[in-house]
């Protein structure tokens, strides 16, 4: 495992952290605001939105309010989402096809059907400043007692967790977009200030 899946890794790790405080503060079941996660060396300093709307649509502001703190240093920056995901269907070539839906239809469908192939899930995007991209997820169902239940989505099952050894990778190019630009803004600011 390289530097930037390590990252990826420990960011979700710390989500899901906070997905079960939150859980257990709360008394049962939860979700989650977007976090943005700055790391730099061994130290993680995340940031938790309290925005209303959809996370992906507030991601600029939400990076501006981080921004107007000063400009951060980083070695990396991740974006995390409690979300509603289900995976792409996988086409003969290897590669997946992803539906395209209006913004709350998983929400919706699952509502209605929990045994769906929508699952719930912490989703995170990991970049470095030299433009590398890691993305990764954690599918969770609550237990009786409302507590997240956490396992790994796998690629070809979307019902069956375990069946196979690639975990599935979420993207956007909407959060890719934003970050690329918050990016190269920190690195711009960072020369001024040098």
């Amino acid at each position: 495992m390289n530097d930037l899946d390590e990252t990826s890794t420990r960011v979700l790790r710390i989500a899901q952290e906070l997905k079960t405080r939150t859980c257990k503060d709360e008394g049962g079941i939860a979700d989650i605001n977007s976090i943005v996660v700055l790391q730099q060396g061994d130290r993680y300093l995340c940031v938790q939105s309290q925005l209303d709307g959809h996370p992906i649509d507030n991601l600029p502001e939400h990076l501006g309010i981080i921004a107007r703190q000063g400009v951060p240093e980083f070695d990396s920056i991740s974006f995390v989402i409690d979300t509603f995901y289900k995976k792409g269907r996988k086409q003969s070539d290897g590669s997946y096809i992803k539906e395209e839906k209006p913004e709350g239809s998983y929400a919706k469908e699952y509502a209605e059907n929990p045994d769906s192939e929508i699952k719930q899930a912490l989703c995170v995007l990991t970049y470095t400043q030299d433009g590398q991209t890691k993305g990764g997820s954690i599918a969770y169902h609550y237990d009786d007692h409302g507590q997240p239940v956490y396992y790994e989505m796998k690629s070809d099952e979307p019902n069956e967790p375990n069946e196979t050894d690639e975990a599935p990778i979420f993207v956007s190019p909407k959060i890719d977009f934003v970050m690329t630009k918050f990016i190269k803004w920190c690195k711009e600011k960072q020369a001024e200030l040098n």
